[in-house]
């Protein structure tokens, strides 16, 4: 039954990844084609520079594919763990794949060329070719990664920076002081964000924290995404900081821009005794907590 789940859930992406291919042959290789037959030297087969040019462009798509399934963008095709980490290898080795090629190219270029007569290209050319190639392909590879994971961790923190100032009463969610109404405010947070270590400062900004929504009720972002274990839509809540504590927060130079559930652990409590859909949860693998949010 989870191989024929996995089947029905990988189908999407062979579709997709099919299509990639056939727009990847009519864009870019039929385009290298003609170009090499126009710019390439017919004596030395030397591999132009638009044809390189072309072949690192679809590199670039592979790595940056690659990164949206690494970080879950794709929530659809990244809900199974098993599913994700297949695609991302073999999105490795296709880019493996194309970077061989690419240094290929670049071999075949440089040696030919009638100003580089060196000892160094004679062994680039001789029996050492192959692993020369593969050592080159490998560090293109790592390289990029690490530049896609950089920009991407760029653009997950400017996304997230970016909360919505509008107001809405949830009426799903209740105080248990029935004098004081709890507000939800639609913002952005991460399904489950793992615990930092308790330290003095996280101690005593909890408690002030926790004091105040004991006394005057709690501040939610909400918005809603699947939930991670049935899928089903559900309400994924973080508290926000009132005016109130911000002042307070001055004494303890709190960062009071955003924090969400699973950075504070006494209000994390307290949000598990009351809603029902919020849970605590341990990690055997990172041994350390983490709050959750199930649908019931």
């Amino acid at each position: 039954m989870d191989f024929f789940n996995f089947l029905i859930k990988f189908i999407p992406f062979f579709i997709i990844l099919m299509i990639l291919f056939f727009l990847k042959r009519i864009f870019i290789e039929i385009p290298i084609e003609f170009l090499n037959h126009m710019l390439m030297d017919l004596k030395t087969s030397v591999i132009t520079v638009p044809g390189i040019l072309l072949s690192t462009l679809f590199i670039v798509l592979i790595a940056t594919l690659r990164r949206i399934f690494k970080d879950r963008i794709l929530l659809k095709f990244s809900n199974s763990n098993h599913i994700r980490k297949f695609l991302i290898i073999i999105l490795d080795l296709s880019m493996l794949f194309r970077c061989f090629i690419l240094s290929n190219y670049i071999f075949n270029t440089i040696p030919n060329s009638s100003y580089i007569k060196t000892i160094v290209c004679q062994y680039i050319m001789g029996k050492w070719r192959f692993l020369y190639t593969f050592i080159l392909a490998l560090l293109i590879t790592i390289i990029l990664n690490i530049i896609m994971k950089y920009i991407f961790k760029l653009f997950k923190y400017n996304h997230k920076t970016k909360v919505s100032k509008k107001n809405n009463i949830s009426n799903n969610i209740n105080n248990s002081n029935e004098n004081n109404k709890t507000t939800s405010e639609h913002g952005i947070v991460a399904e489950f964000v793992q615990k930092h270590k308790i330290d003095t400062h996280n101690i005593s900004s909890s408690t002030i924290i926790y004091n105040f929504i004991k006394n005057n009720g709690i501040n939610l972002y909400s918005w809603e995404r699947e939930c991670w274990k049935c899928h089903k839509k559900t309400t994924v809540m973080s508290y926000f900081i009132d005016y109130d504590i911000e002042q307070a927060s001055e004494s303890i130079d709190l960062n009071t821009s955003f924090i969400g559930i699973g950075y504070l652990p006494s209000v994390d409590n307290y949000l598990a005794k009351t809603y029902k859909n919020i849970e605590l949860k341990y990690s055997k693998s990172s041994d350390c907590e983490y709050v959750c949010v199930f649908c019931k």
